[in-house]
């Protein structure tokens, strides 16, 4: 009896170990489709931005000069919001600003 009462323990185990490496298993492919779609739609986000950029209607040097504003104003807001801007970098940004708006 003390032998039967080992085996089904045994067989048990097994089970469960099974169990537990198919639910492993599981997990880890649902995180690898997760990361597979987060990557290929930071992707396609960044390959939609270079043809927007590509096909845009204004000449490249306005474009150039849009860009390169938007991405001082973006920096311009970060470091205002964490208090490391200096008074320079304002008068940098409305400079660009007003060459943005003689540009058009």
């Amino acid at each position: 009896m003390l032998i039967k009462k080992n085996i089904s323990d045994l067989f048990l185990f097994f089970i469960h170990q099974q169990e537990t490496v198919k639910t492993n298993q599981m997990e880890m492919e649902t995180k690898t489709n997760t990361t597979t779609l987060v990557t290929v739609a930071i992707a396609g986000a960044a390959v939609g931005a270079l043809l927007g950029v590509l096909f845009a209607p204004d000449k490249g040097s306005v474009t150039r000069s849009r860009l390169s504003g938007g991405a001082r104003r973006i920096a311009n807001d970060l470091s205002d919001g964490l208090g490391l801007s200096s008074h320079d970098d304002h008068k940098a940004g409305e400079i660009e600003k007003n060459q943005l708006k003689k540009s058009y």
